[in-house]
């Protein structure tokens, strides 16, 4: 017969078997911590990383400027009547055609004419016109034909009065009406502008003053030949 000891002996069993467990608990939380502790060191270090990366590692945004519009541009050899030389005109009215191509982005255009506008004291608005957009919705580069055009049929002598008759100049200015001052439109700004001399004529009998081609004689009146 055997016996079964469950004195001190299976006490002091008990106890060392529980103590072991408490040790390898112990031990267990240790090595957690240390792997929690590294784990997080880790993952600081990588965040250090990548902020400092995000500070020094990208470019700065880049810097937007407001895109300088396209001055418009008339078709000088293409407008009617021609600007190469004196106009000289027995007609009540005279109809100018003017080709032209402009970038109408974001911009709305006016034409301006002014008579004499060189000519001191005496430059005198005569019509605005609103530019039309392109029918055609065309980037500027593609405004070729068919071209665009304004046109403008101006009666200076509809009265018959013959107040004009004598040298002047017809101007068109096509900008956006926040650039236009009567007495000049600054040549850094986006304007097109063609300048026509004429010599209105009431009859045959008027004679040419000494030149219409010269800015003195602007706004002189053409005498009459008996």
């Amino acid at each position: 017969m055997s016996d079964t000891w469950i004195g001190n002996a299976g006490r002091g069993a008990s106890v060392t078997a529980v103590s072991a467990f408490f040790k390898r608990r112990k031990r267990s939380a240790a090595t957690f911590a240390r792997s929690t502790a590294a784990n997080t060191l880790a993952r600081l270090s990588l965040l250090f990383v990548a902020m400092t990366c995000a500070e020094g590692c990208l470019d700065s945004p880049p810097q937007y400027t407001e895109p300088t519009p396209i001055p418009p541009q008339i078709f000088a050899n293409l407008a009617q009547p021609p600007a190469t030389s004196l106009v000289v005109t027995y007609s009540s009215s005279i109809d100018f055609n003017i080709p032209f191509r402009a970038d109408d982005d974001g911009q709305q255009l006016t034409a301006f004419f002014i008579r004499d506008i060189d000519s001191d004291g005496q430059s005198t608005p005569v019509k605005f016109i609103d530019v039309p957009p392109d029918p055609l919705k065309r980037p500027f580069a593609e405004q070729q034909m068919p071209y665009r055009s304004l046109d403008w049929p101006w009666g200076w002598n509809a009265d018959g009065n013959g107040t004009l008759a004598g040298c002047h100049t017809m101007t068109v200015i096509i900008t956006n009406p926040s650039n236009f001052r009567i007495d000049a439109t600054p040549d850094d700004l986006p304007v097109a502008r063609l300048t026509w001399f004429l010599w209105l004529r009431v009859s045959s009998n008027d004679t040419q003053p000494v030149s219409c081609l010269q800015s003195s004689e602007l706004g002189q009146k053409a005498n009459s030949s008996p």
